[in-house]
């Protein structure tokens, strides 16, 4: 049995974590024998990040080939996208499914061909990542790899994910087509299943709430013992640019963070940032760079007492750093998933309403706190009641991140059963190698 996994922007660890929780479910699901293929936009990075996947060239993210790629990719441009490599390659798809792979390889390049030919050899697409389907981002290449695998067949899914309100018309008509033709939509909140409804008019019943991915990652640890009531005194913080959500308010954002970290620090306490996009270049953003922006709005005597990691880490490496911890504030919302896989006291700062969504879920809507909201008092007050309450505070956390662990199975009972596989697309062997 194959799967491929689709969409995916593994440079981001947040989106590994997903990755890595969504390859244990659909291993739990279908055996160690499935063989998983993940298409990523920057497959040769992906590749040599994580080792333990499999990645390609994700088919509608074309490499910029120019002597400025290096700049584009920077600034979220490096891959173009072709409007008629769409037509293309459903012509190819389905001309090699009648048996009439030299006519496809008429109209496709050789790299494209071999894409194809593990699309048609699939059994099942998986697409999945963070929150990828909402405006502030280009959705023209998703919908064209959905449009893609739903025309020639090919049992399309949607693993735990955000999706936005959409208002582009050309994305509403593509959302009303594909999400009725998806085997299931598995979303991570209510509010994205509501969204789903408004973009394409469609609650089937193929949509089910489902925990992230990430939750798989959870790590059982013993609850209670003398320290878990000792003071917060070590405390990481994650942070990322904003420019692609509220811009306006990056500026007041990162005053009041280093206003809080002149506190902090003045008061004893160790402050380092850590989080999920760091150490890789090829990546459009280092959120260790933008810890520097906070840096710099220090009063000077405190800002070389702040530490700063730099350096990648794996998923499971991130948390077993974030478990050293006594308290993670985090704006990347996989910052505070994988702490709380940590079992380490967390407080989301949050730029987008998934992480409302996460900390409701968690029965802690008031650790949630919007940047437009953030003071550095409020934060403070919040920490000192975190304090003062802190075994009670992690225990509820750990209790309800555990409980999300525990509910990412019920994918188990959701995916297609094994049986659908489809048999062997003869049709490709006259197809050029």
């Amino acid at each position: 049995m194959k799967i491929i996994i689709s969409n995916i922007v593994s440079l981001n660890l947040g989106d590994a974590a997903i990755l890595q929780g969504t390859i244990a479910t659909l291993t739990e699901k279908y055996g160690n024998d499935v063989k998983i293929i993940v298409y990523d936009a920057m497959s040769s990075t992906a590749s040599r990040l994580y080792p333990w996947a499999e990645f390609k060239q994700a088919l509608f993210y074309i490499p910029n080939r120019s002597l400025i790629r290096a700049l584009l990719v920077r600034l979220k441009r490096g891959y173009r996208y072709d409007p008629l490599r769409l037509f293309r390659l459903t012509i190819a798809g389905k001309l090699a499914k009648k048996g009439l792979g030299l006519l496809s390889s008429l109209i496709t390049n050789s790299e494209e061909m071999a894409g194809l030919q593990e699309y048609l050899s699939a059994d099942l697409v998986v697409s999945t990542g963070g929150t990828y389907l909402i405006e502030n981002y280009d959705l023209n290449k998703n919908i064209a790899d959905y449009l893609l695998t739903i025309r020639l067949g090919i049992r399309l899914g949607f693993y735990t994910q955000t999706i936005g309100r959409l208002t582009t018309p050309y994305y509403r008509k593509s959302f009303h087509e594909i999400f009725p033709s998806a085997e299931f939509i598995f979303l991570r909140d209510r509010r994205s299943k509501n969204n789903v409804i408004h973009n394409g008019g469609y609650n089937g019943s193929n949509i089910s709430i489902i925990p992230d991915a990430a939750f798989k990652l959870f790590r059982k640890i013993p609850k209670g013992g003398p320290e878990w009531c000792k003071s917060i005194t070590n405390i990481a913080i994650s942070v990322r640019e904003l420019r692609y959500f509220d811009e306006k308010s990056s500026d007041i954002f990162f005053n009041e963070l280093a206003i809080l970290c002149d506190y902090l620090i003045a008061n004893k306490k160790t402050v380092t940032f850590i989080s999920t996009c760091q150490g890789v270049s090829e990546y459009w953003t280092d959120d260790a760079q933008t810890a520097q922006k906070v840096i710099s709005r220090m009063t000077p005597k405190y800002q070389s007492k702040v530490l700063v990691d730099i350096d990648f880490h794996q998923p499971g490496e991130l948390i077993s750093l974030y478990s050293e911890f006594d308290l993670v504030l985090a704006t990347r919302m996989h910052a505070a998933i994988l702490s709380l896989c940590a079992g380490t006291l967390t407080i989301g700062l949050a730029y987008e309403f998934k992480i409302d969504e996460l900390f409701s879920s968690l029965g802690l809507p008031d650790y949630s706190i919007k940047p437009e909201h953030v003071t550095a008092q409020g934060l403070v007050e919040l920490i000192e009641e975190c304090d003062r309450n802190s075994a009670t505070k992690r225990l509820k956390q750990l209790n309800n991140a555990e409980k999300l662990y525990q509910l990412t199975d019920l994918a188990l009972a959701l995916l297609p059963n094994p049986a659908f596989a489809n048999p062997p697309l003869l049709s490709l062997r006259d197809t050029p190698k």
